[in-house]
């Protein structure tokens, strides 16, 4: 009898990889490999019987919809713990893999922007990436996965269709995965991930859930994911919010938004900062559109709001004061 190895584990957690994005294509090809080889369908047993241990230990906040959950959705669950499963056992075993197969690979690109600058790149795939502001990107590209790590900053991710070679970012500590979607990632003083189009599966940052693997939390169109900076509370998912992801149009829809919250994003755009002189004023919630990178506009809207006069007597600083 021939023994299963090392390639059988990281194939089947590339099989996993493939049925999450599409069961229904791929499940002829996948019964195929099983029977192949005795043992695998064994394999592949013992990893289902993990679901229960790797979807128990995720904490997801329901989000209200008004659609039934289908079949097919229930089943998507399913894998995505079977992916957890797969990972845990064997992923520092595959990247070595993949990476002594490919020992001459493609050279890590660097995407960056200044303070202030948005900008839109066309990766190798097909896909795109606009950058916001003070934002660092790497890519590195194979012919098994395409792989992005996001150092610090914002971006969104229109992924190409290539279901062979899944996209990965890395933020935080934490990985995203698809094959072909949109999506904004977050990663300043925390991780934050919005879905605006497709799915994705999150992998959280694994201090975040203890010592253990974190298992994935997969995310549907229009939700929301943040992970608590000190990693103190689980995560949860949540309804985006329409204004997190206007930052790409600049100009955002306010609806009772904290002052200082708002302050605090208009002032990654600019090299003259807002400050309020009376703290206690930011914890005021606004409405309205304005435009989140003119900080100009910013101030003279929360100036007119709050009925504040705006001093801008000191360099670096555009300090809104009591009249």
């Amino acid at each position: 009898m021939t023994e299963l190895n090392s390639q059988d584990q990281c194939a089947a957690e590339e099989w996993a990889v493939r049925m999450l994005d599409d069961p229904t294509r791929h499940q002829h090809d996948l019964a195929q490999w099983i029977a192949a080889k005795p043992g695998r369908g064994a394999l592949y047993d013992r990893l289902m019987r993990d679901l229960d241990d790797a979807t128990a230990a995720v904490r997801v906040v329901s989000v209200q919809s008004s659609r039934p959950v289908s079949m097919r959705a229930r089943t998507t669950l399913l894998a995505v713990a079977f992916l957890c499963a797969c990972l845990a056992i064997g992923f520092s075993l595959r990247f070595t893999a993949l990476q002594s197969a490919k020992p001459l690979a493609r050279p890590t690109v660097h995407l960056a922007t200044k303070v202030g600058e948005l900008r839109r790149v066309t990766l190798a795939d097909g896909s795109s990436v606009i950058l916001d502001t003070d934002t660092l990107l790497t890519t590195d590209f194979s012919g098994q996965r395409r792989l992005l790590n996001l150092e610090h900053g914002r971006a969104r991710f229109s992924v190409a269709h290539d279901k062979a070679r899944p996209f990965v970012v890395h933020a935080g500590g934490g990985e995203i995965v698809a094959t072909g979607t949109v999506f904004d990632v977050a990663y300043r003083d925390a991780l934050s991930i919005d879905l605006i189009q497709g799915r994705v599966v999150v992998r959280p940052p694994s201090i975040s859930l203890g010592p253990r693997s974190s298992p994935p939390i997969a995310l549907n169109s229009g939700q929301h994911i943040a992970f608590d900076p000190g990693h103190r509370r689980p995560p949860s998912v949540t309804t985006t919010s329409v204004s997190e992801t206007q930052w790409v149009q600049g100009t955002k829809s306010l609806n009772d938004v904290p002052i200082d919250a708002i302050i605090a994003e208009a002032n990654r755009y600019a090299t003259a900062h807002i400050e309020l002189a009376d703290p206690s004023l930011g914890t005021r919630e606004i409405f309205g559109d304005i435009d989140i990178r003119d900080s100009d506009a910013v101030a003279e809207g929360v100036a007119a709001y709050l009925d504040l006069r705006i001093d801008r007597s000191q360099r670096g600083k555009i300090v809104l004061r009591n009249k």
